[in-house]
């Protein structure tokens, strides 16, 4: 039987939740820096209630700087720095992934590590495979991005 598992985008400007069977993708605005852990978990919740649904897993992909399933840093949402799997616990789902979104995209694309670069391009900008002090450059980018209010990769604004 395959896993039920909830995908979770969290941008600077909306949470986006997809499952591969596509019964729910659902996008949810917010305001950049307008959400919280608390925010998070009860729009998870309220999610699962509204179709449901239980998951085995949430994987949770962010422009920040993830290591070992732990939100290090995330400009776009600094609320949200220190996220880990433990602050769902509350859930009841057995599996929680976060990951940097470039290094989702990465492992979705099936290729063999060493043999494929990913970029993300949104309101922040990610790469993958990368460690954060040999990407200065990407960071740098993704911040003036960010204060510019995306003038490198224009999205319609609100």
């Amino acid at each position: 039987m395959k896993n039920n598992i909830l995908a979770i985008d969290i941008g600077a400007r909306s949470l986006k939740f997809y499952t591969e069977d596509g019964r729910i993708q659902r996008e949810i605005s917010h305001k950049v820096w307008g959400i919280s852990k608390r925010y998070l978990l009860n729009t998870i919740k309220s999610i699962c209630d509204e179709y449901q649904m239980k998951f085995d897993g949430i994987a949770i992909a962010c422009a920040g700087s993830v290591k070992d399933n732990h939100l290090k840093f995330y400009w776009g949402q600094p609320a949200l720095i220190g996220l880990k799997p433990k602050d769902f616990e509350t859930l009841g789902v057995p599996k929680i992934s976060i990951f940097n979104d470039a290094e989702a995209v990465f492992w979705d694309s099936g290729m063999p590590k060493g043999e494929v670069l990913t970029i993300t391009v949104g309101s922040y900008i990610g790469a993958y495979p990368f460690e954060q002090e040999s990407f200065k450059g990407f960071l740098v980018l993704s911040l003036i991005n960010g204060i510019l209010g995306s003038q490198l990769c224009p999205k319609k604004r609100q």
